[in-house]
């Protein structure tokens, strides 16, 4: 089983900006838009291209932001409370 901070860190992602938000039918332009996911890495089958992240947790991610973020996160298994 992969850890979240994992899955996050073996994927591309890009922000959302209003064209992109629009275009995806978001009401704003918040979160980053996973891009790549890594063949073999432990994000396959937890993110895949096309998800919006908005939150990891209780704190809002920003594309500036999601490598600080994920850096913070203690390991934990998907799926577990």
């Amino acid at each position: 089983m992969a850890t979240l901070s994992e899955d996050i860190s073996a994927s591309q992602a890009q922000p959302v900006t209003p064209t992109l938000a629009a275009a995806l039918h978001l009401k704003t332009p918040t979160g980053v838009l996973v891009t790549e996911v890594e063949p073999q890495g432990p994000a396959v089958g937890a993110l895949i291209i096309g998800d919006v992240l908005l939150t990891v947790g209780t704190t809002p991610v920003t594309f500036k932001d999601l490598t600080k973020i994920t850096a913070r996160l203690v390991p934990k298994q998907i799926g577990s409370p």
